[in-house]
């Protein structure tokens, strides 16, 4: 009679342990989502949100990847957001309409039909890294129509042994359910829409001409042109900075307005039609940046008042 007891109690605290782990996983979960909701609810343009199967970062899909998107999904449901997330099924109606499969969503050639499907205005994409006993997630809300950045989230999950085995694990086949012999990977790349370099407030003419990434700094190269008139710019290092790639952001540490520099205010009077150069700095850059999503260089003419430089999607030369 004592092995039947045992038995009974072992299963028992096995189911305990089982819970344990779904709940912590669930609030793991919930930390990022309420992260990505909390930067997302700033778009006010977004009202329908669509959820990729996450990936692995060489961009090969895994039956966890689509647990983590089922999951991810649920809890933004249920989550206070200002928007509403698309039906798996309704996704995968709107991407057979567009011609699609389901791997449309993980492929950079297909943005173009992506950005026609009715009803959505972005979708997130999710991909996982395993460090140690945890599991790393990186969460993007992209512009459906732009593949801009909108928000970005990351944190931890802790690697249980069901999360090992679907991480281990690749994509069942259609017809048996067996795991596929092989997976071809699908490489999502953040598609790079061209770059926006030149910026004008009448009469003030910026145009950014090369960005290198040294070590911690990021150092742009600038021709400035006041077109047809005399101006007086200041340019300020408060309120400037930028958004790589992934989101993150970095702020502008020294400028110079031809031979005038510093890490303040620097001031220039511009004479008509007389271009100068200028360089802007930004510093403690904590990875290598391919991309500047954004750029924001906060300045002040006279005539113009404050106004902001905003340039997107400047690549990044590494010297």
């Amino acid at each position: 009679m004592k092995k039947p007891i045992f038995l009974l109690l072992l299963l028992c605290l096995n189911a305990l342990a089982l819970s344990a782990q779904s709940d912590a996983l669930d609030r793991e979960i919930a930390t990022i989502v309420s992260d990505l909701a909390i930067k997302m609810a700033t778009k006010t343009a977004i009202k329908n949100v669509a959820i990729a199967d996450f990936t692995k970062l060489d961009g090969s899909p895994t039956e966890l990847g689509k647990y983590l998107a089922e999951q991810f999904s649920d809890v933004m449901v249920n989550a206070n957001t200002t928007f509403s997330i698309v039906d798996r099924g309704r996704l995968n109606y709107l991407l057979k309409e567009a011609g699609l499969d389901d791997k449309g969503l993980l492929d950079p050639n297909s943005v173009a039909k992506l950005g026609k499907l009715k009803g959505i205005d972005a979708i997130v994409i999710g991909t996982m890294t395993s460090v140690g006993e945890n599991l790393n997630v990186n969460v993007k809300a992209l512009n459906l129509e732009t593949a801009v950045i909108l928000a970005s989230a990351k944190g931890s999950l802790r690697r249980t042994p069901s999360i090992i085995a679907l991480e281990e694990k690749g994509l069942s086949s259609e017809g048996g359910g067996q795991t596929a012999a092989t997976t071809t990977p699908v490489k999502f790349k953040t598609p790079v829409m061209p770059a926006q370099r030149t910026f004008q407030k009448a009469p003030v003419l910026f145009e950014c001409l090369e960005c290198t990434q040294s070590g911690q700094n990021i150092n742009c190269k600038f021709r400035i042109t006041s077109v047809g008139s005399d101006a007086f710019l200041t340019t300020g290092i408060s309120g400037s900075g930028i958004v790589d790639e992934e989101g993150n952001d970095f702020f502008m540490s020294n400028s110079r307005l031809a031979n005038t520099s510093g890490e303040g205010k620097q001031r220039k009077v511009l004479v008509a039609d007389v271009p100068i150069s200028a360089e802007f700095t930004f510093s403690n850059i904590t990875r290598t940046v391919g991309l500047m999503s954004k750029m924001d260089i906060y300045c002040h003419e006279t005539s113009l008042r404050y106004f902001t430089v905003s340039l997107r999607n400047i690549p990044v030369i590494q010297k």
